[in-house]
């Protein structure tokens, strides 16, 4: 069993608890998680119980699937992993407990007994468990805009000034050259409300839309040209 609690912009959404072995997340109707999301393939991502744990996939989609800025294909996921799909953001948390006697001393084939089939057992919790209840948060608390393409040019920027200007051009803090890339295609500004995107070329987009001025939200995509960036609140 597990849970997943779905955010955006930092604040649950919903959250969905499954005895299945598989789920998947995407825009389809038939997705255990729907995604209301242009950023979502119909079927994005799928998470699923292995021999090894619990996997995370991603299904081809068009936009990827990120953990820690990341994109990923394949992810072991541990308790408490947050992973990223269009604008909204991921909790996982495995609902099994683990034991606390010794099941490493049973056979390597026979399974560990669940607790419905123990119910005096008692169960240990781990240290993320124990920081997810404390309401500690293993971020840190500024955000930070993660450069996701070209591979080469990966890096995270800590977004601790007041704006920074995106483009070609030489005072542009977060360079973006090309050919036909603006000198400033748009400015990334903090505001008393959180911080926002000022758009003043049409190539640069968030969450693959031309806005001229944008709330961001904790990991909305920001692109132009052959480059992408995750926005994350911290």
């Amino acid at each position: 069993m597990f849970r997943i609690t779905m955010s955006f912009g930092g604040k649950p959404v919903k959250k969905f608890t499954f005895e299945k072995e598989q789920v998947t997340i995407g825009r389809d109707a038939t997705c255990e998680i729907p995604i209301e999301n242009i950023g979502a393939s119909r079927r994005h991502a799928m998470v699923e119980r292995t021999p090894e744990g619990y996997v995370l996939s991603d299904l081809q989609s068009h936009n990827g699937t990120f953990v820690n800025g990341e994109k990923v294909y394949h992810h072991r996921l541990s308790d408490s992993d947050e992973f990223f799909i269009g604008k909204y953001s991921f909790q996982f948390e495995a609902l099994e407990p683990v034991v606390a006697v010794a099941v490493a001393d049973q056979p390597a084939h026979q399974s560990a007994p669940s607790a419905a089939a123990m119910p005096d057992m008692t169960f240990r919790l781990d240290r993320k468990e124990i920081d997810r209840i404390m309401g500690m948060s293993a971020r840190g608390a500024a955000p930070q805009l993660v450069q996701l393409t070209p591979e080469k040019e990966k890096k995270q920027l800590l977004l601790e000034k007041g704006y920074y200007v995106v483009g070609a051009g030489e005072t542009a803090e977060i360079k973006t050259p090309g050919l036909f890339a603006p000198a400033i295609a748009g400015v990334l500004v903090r505001t008393d409300q959180g911080w926002r995107a000022l758009c003043l070329s049409r190539k640069l987009k968030v969450n693959a839309k031309h806005v001229a001025d944008a709330p961001l939200q904790d990991g909305d995509l920001i692109e132009l040209g052959a480059r992408r960036f995750r926005f994350c609140q911290g």
